[in-house]
């Protein structure tokens, strides 16, 4: 009987690690029951590969579903990966707004920065996102970080990288209203273009 319950807890955690490699694998692609499972079993702060947690990887994969459930289970926002990035980081590395307002209006740092100096706003400027810059200024981000390596704003990434609609958001001295503008010019630069495509 004992030797019984003893496979059968050895059988439930390779079946647990089984299912945490699924998810590192497939790099957010679990699905909402997935999610409810593993925090049932083994709680709402899983590391997986290199530290990341549940939490960066629905950011990865702009899975607001997943980030609202777990902000709901009060997964710890700032929790950091081997290298210094915060799910936040994540979300404005691939341009996941929805879960970065979702990171944001549940009191996530704007202003945290990687090993490297890194902050979100930086990840934007490079990666050219700039509705998430827009909203990542609105929650104070501060756009005179300097990165600790090239020791670059977020404003010089963008001028570096070529991002020009993120060099005139990032400009110093622009306004709120100014880039809303920016991002309005943007916008219907972007729609003209696809209509001339179709036609």
């Amino acid at each position: 009987m004992a030797e019984e319950r003893e496979e059968t807890d050895i059988q439930k955690v390779l079946e647990l690690l089984s299912f945490q490699a699924t998810i590192h694998l497939t790099r957010g692609y679990q699905t909402m029951e997935e999610t409810r499972k593993l925090v049932e079993e083994i709680g709402v702060v899983v590391r997986i590969g290199d530290g990341l947690t549940l939490l960066h990887i629905a950011a990865q994969s702009n899975r607001i579903d997943v980030a609202d459930y777990l902000l709901e289970k009060e997964h710890p926002l700032e929790m950091k990966t081997k290298v210094g990035e915060t799910p936040l980081d994540q979300a404005c590395w691939v341009g996941s707004v929805d879960v970065a307002l979702a990171l944001l209006k549940a009191g996530a740092d704007p202003n945290c920065q990687t090993q490297m100096g890194y902050s979100p706003l930086h990840r934007c400027a490079f990666y050219d996102h700039p509705e998430l810059a827009y909203h990542l200024l609105k929650h104070c981000a501060n756009p005179d970080l300097k990165d600790f390596t090239e020791k670059q704003t977020p404003y010089e990434v963008a001028v570096t990288k070529g991002n020009r609609q993120m060099e005139e958001i990032l400009k110093p001295g622009t306004t709120l209203p100014q880039i809303e503008e920016i991002l309005k010019k943007y916008e219907a630069i972007k729609r003209a273009a696809i209509r001339g495509e179709e036609e």
